[in-house]
């Protein structure tokens, strides 16, 4: 469903309407189209809840978690314009809440500042030349969590700022100034 490659209007804008169709026939209760939303988002909510959490065992856990808010939620959102921040603000929530259950469970843990970031190579143009998806997972795992969010909001799921601020909730001023310093962080390394 999602085409992050591409910049050709058309095609965006017909992938927001398929987008929008398949939320309203997940709102009518068609079982096969909420199978497909979950098909075609759930390695994106994957991929964001594992930049606060490491453990896979963790992630599939608060990702079972995401989709049941989804699915809780599904019924009242209006804006289905707004689906994609509306979801990341769900798994944003559910990662944060977990933490904090974790934290509360075991205070002797330290609470996971840097998370683990799976194997991208598939995800991240490996086919580029000089592209070394190692090294650009490792500056990813580098990255303060809230500085790592924003970078996989913008650059992995192709959101830009006003909706990244709106799935976080934070203004778009703090959602550029945390994406500033962390491609600042990822040039520093990557040198």
């Amino acid at each position: 469903m999602k085409d992050h490659g591409h910049h050709d209007p058309t095609a965006a804008a017909h992938e927001r309407r398929a987008l929008e169709l398949l939320i309203i026939r997940c709102q009518l209760g068609e079982r096969d189209a909420l199978d497909q939303l979950v098909v075609d988002w759930h390695p994106s909510v994957f991929r964001y809840v594992a930049s606060f959490v490491h453990e896979p065992r963790e992630i599939d856990e608060i990702g079972q978690n995401v989709w049941l808010g989804v699915l809780r939620g599904l019924p009242r959102l209006k804006e289905r314009a707004s689906f994609a921040p509306w979801l990341f603000g769900i798994a944003r929530r559910s990662a944060f809440d977990w933490m904090r259950q974790r934290y509360r469970r075991a205070p002797e843990e330290p609470w996971p500042e840097r998370a683990e970031v799976a194997d991208v190579s598939d995800e991240v143009g490996a086919e580029d030349e000089g592209f070394d998806p190692n090294l650009f997972a490792r500056g990813l795992a580098s990255l303060a969590p809230l500085e790592r969010e924003v970078v996989l909001l913008h650059y992995f799921e192709s959101l830009p700022i006003e909706k990244i601020g709106e799935a976080i909730g934070a203004p778009p001023g703090t959602v550029k100034s945390r994406l500033h310093r962390a491609r600042r962080k990822l040039r520093t390394s990557f040198e």
